[in-house]
């Protein structure tokens, strides 16, 4: 189903399509399938119940759920009542959800699950303006009242992710309607819209790009089959049982679903037509073994500043060209420059420069940092790459994840796609350590598949047969495994916790 001419991009989304096709199936979770007439309404009687507790247009909500319907109803009230919304992660330690709700200082935080209720409510004794807490899941027993934001809901603050504060103090992104109409439009144009389209979403939903199914969902009317977190066995019986057509993971779902696959001799189901891959790198080996079984899988680049993806993989056909990079999707410029800003040639590489409508305004309360990040219109994101003669980006790697070893430039993402190589190594991270001779020097954390298989002389010898000797591991540090967030992107502020 394509977005109708008659959706009314400033006033709340989900009133829109609920007017447009109130009986097609919105959710799809527990067995319960809600329809946008439903959710609709479920979303109104949670307007009403945040009024009696004196939330008002303009005041910050936040709440830490799992994935769930009270998670997308809770996302379309704060549209529908003109309130920001702070998703906090449902893997925060205490110290972390304290400094969000410090900063913050939201009105209401609803929780949901005894776990989760016991540590917000020590978290919030040792704040000195806690929010009120609420259980979740409120019961539906206001009548749905008439709920309006008065104008238009574009530039109102929608919500505020926090950026997973792999670079310093994490922050918050503050993001409106704009942004995320823009980043679903975008999106949208790139991958088309099709009559009977279900969305799998297994990534979180205090993640952009949870948030980022919801928003092109309800824009365009597909149904989303929302899983409460990633399970290998359930998504891969999803795929075969409830007619997927777009999916999205991070490189580790996709690395353990394809494997999940490939033993029990299953491809691709005919009717999935896009997998999208995102939140790290992905290496060419898992994308052709991908391909190989039939997923269609597009590599993205994105951040949560600019609101989900901003270059993704061509959509063919037949997925069959390895060289193929993410291309800057409709209203998005991308832009490589030297430390000096200037304007960088076709395969010179800088860092990566974005500029569209779904790049966010600034930080929460962060004036300095967000003048940095943002100059003359053009986000800077610390990311290093290059694009190809066709404007194909290519990501290389973080900025702060450079290492500069002896006048050197080394990626983790070259060292990395090396030694995964290896046969016996699963896992691997590869960081800089502070060095007196020569700056830094290159370590790498690997988490093998057998411990008695791998040693740190054997990988080194592996990596002199195609890095430079710069590049091979100076330290090579052997764990079980490494520390993921959410999303399962391997948290590289945590591995110095277990330096020796």
């Amino acid at each position: 189903m394509s977005i109708s001419s008659e959706f009314s991009m400033e006033k709340p989304w989900i009133g829109e399509r609920a007017r447009i096709s109130p009986e097609d199936p919105a959710i799809f979770h527990g067995g319960e399938t809600v329809s946008f007439r439903q959710l609709h309404d479920r979303s109104l009687m949670r307007a009403e119940q945040l009024k009696l507790l004196g939330v008002e247009a303009g005041d910050i909500i936040a709440s830490l759920l799992e994935n769930g319907l009270s998670a997308v109803e809770l996302f379309h009230v704060a549209q529908l009542s003109g309130v920001a919304l702070l998703p906090l992660n449902i893997r925060l330690t205490a110290t972390e959800i304290a400094f969000q709700l410090d900063e913050i200082r939201p009105k209401v935080l609803l929780v949901e699950g005894e776990r989760l209720v016991s540590l917000t409510s020590a978290v919030c004794r040792t704040l000195t303006d806690p929010p009120i807490l609420v259980t979740d899941p409120l019961e539906y027993r206001a009548v749905p009242l008439p709920v309006t934001t008065e104008g238009s809901v574009t530039e109102l603050p929608w919500t505020i992710l926090y950026t997973s504060g792999t670079t310093g103090r994490p922050k918050g992104v503050v993001l409106t309607s704009r942004h995320f109409g823009s980043s679903a439009l975008a999106g949208l144009s790139h991958l088309g819209s099709k009559k009977n389209d279900r969305w799998l979403a297994c990534v979180p939903l205090f993640h952009i790009a949870g948030l980022s199914i919801l928003t092109k969902s309800v824009l365009s009317g597909a149904g989303v089959v929302l899983h409460s977190r990633f399970d290998t066995e359930d998504v891969s019986a999803a795929l075969d049982t409830q007619h997927i057509t777009l999916l999205s993971l991070v490189p580790t779902m996709l690395h353990r679903l394809v494997k999940v696959r490939l033993a029990a001799g299953k491809r691709a189901v005919p009717s999935l037509r896009a997998v999208l891959i995102g939140g790290a790198s992905c290496s060419e080996e898992l994308r052709r073994q991908s391909l190989d079984l039939g997923f269609p899988v597009l590599r993205t680049y994105g951040l949560t500043e600019t609101c989900s993806q901003v270059a993704t993989e061509p959509l063919t056909e037949t997925l069959t060209d390895s060289s193929s990079l993410p291309k800057p999707l409709r209203g998005v410029e991308l832009k490589i420059v030297n430390n000096r800003g200037e304007s960088r040639a076709a395969w010179e590489e800088g860092e990566i420069l974005v500029r569209g409508g779904m790049v966010m305004n600034h930080y929460f309360n962060r004036v300095a940092e967000s003048e940095k990040a943002l100059q003359d219109g053009w986000l800077h994101t610390g990311d290093i790459g290059f694009l190809d003669d066709h404007g194909g980006l290519c990501l290389l790697s973080r900025r702060n994840d450079l290492i500069v070893s002896g006048g050197e430039n080394v990626y983790p993402a070259e060292v990395e796609a090396c030694l995964i190589r290896h046969p016996a190594v699963e896992e691997v991270c590869v960081t800089g350590e502070d060095d007196e001779e020569f700056g830094q020097c290159v370590v790498a954390w690997v988490a093998p598949r057998d411990l008695q298989g791998v040693s740190e002389e054997g990988l080194r010898q592996h990596c002199r047969k195609s890095l430079a000797g710069y590049k091979v591991p100076r330290r090579i540090i052997t764990l079980k495994r490494l520390p993921r967030n959410a999303l399962g992107k391997i948290l590289r502020q945590h591995l110095s916790l277990y330096r020796l």
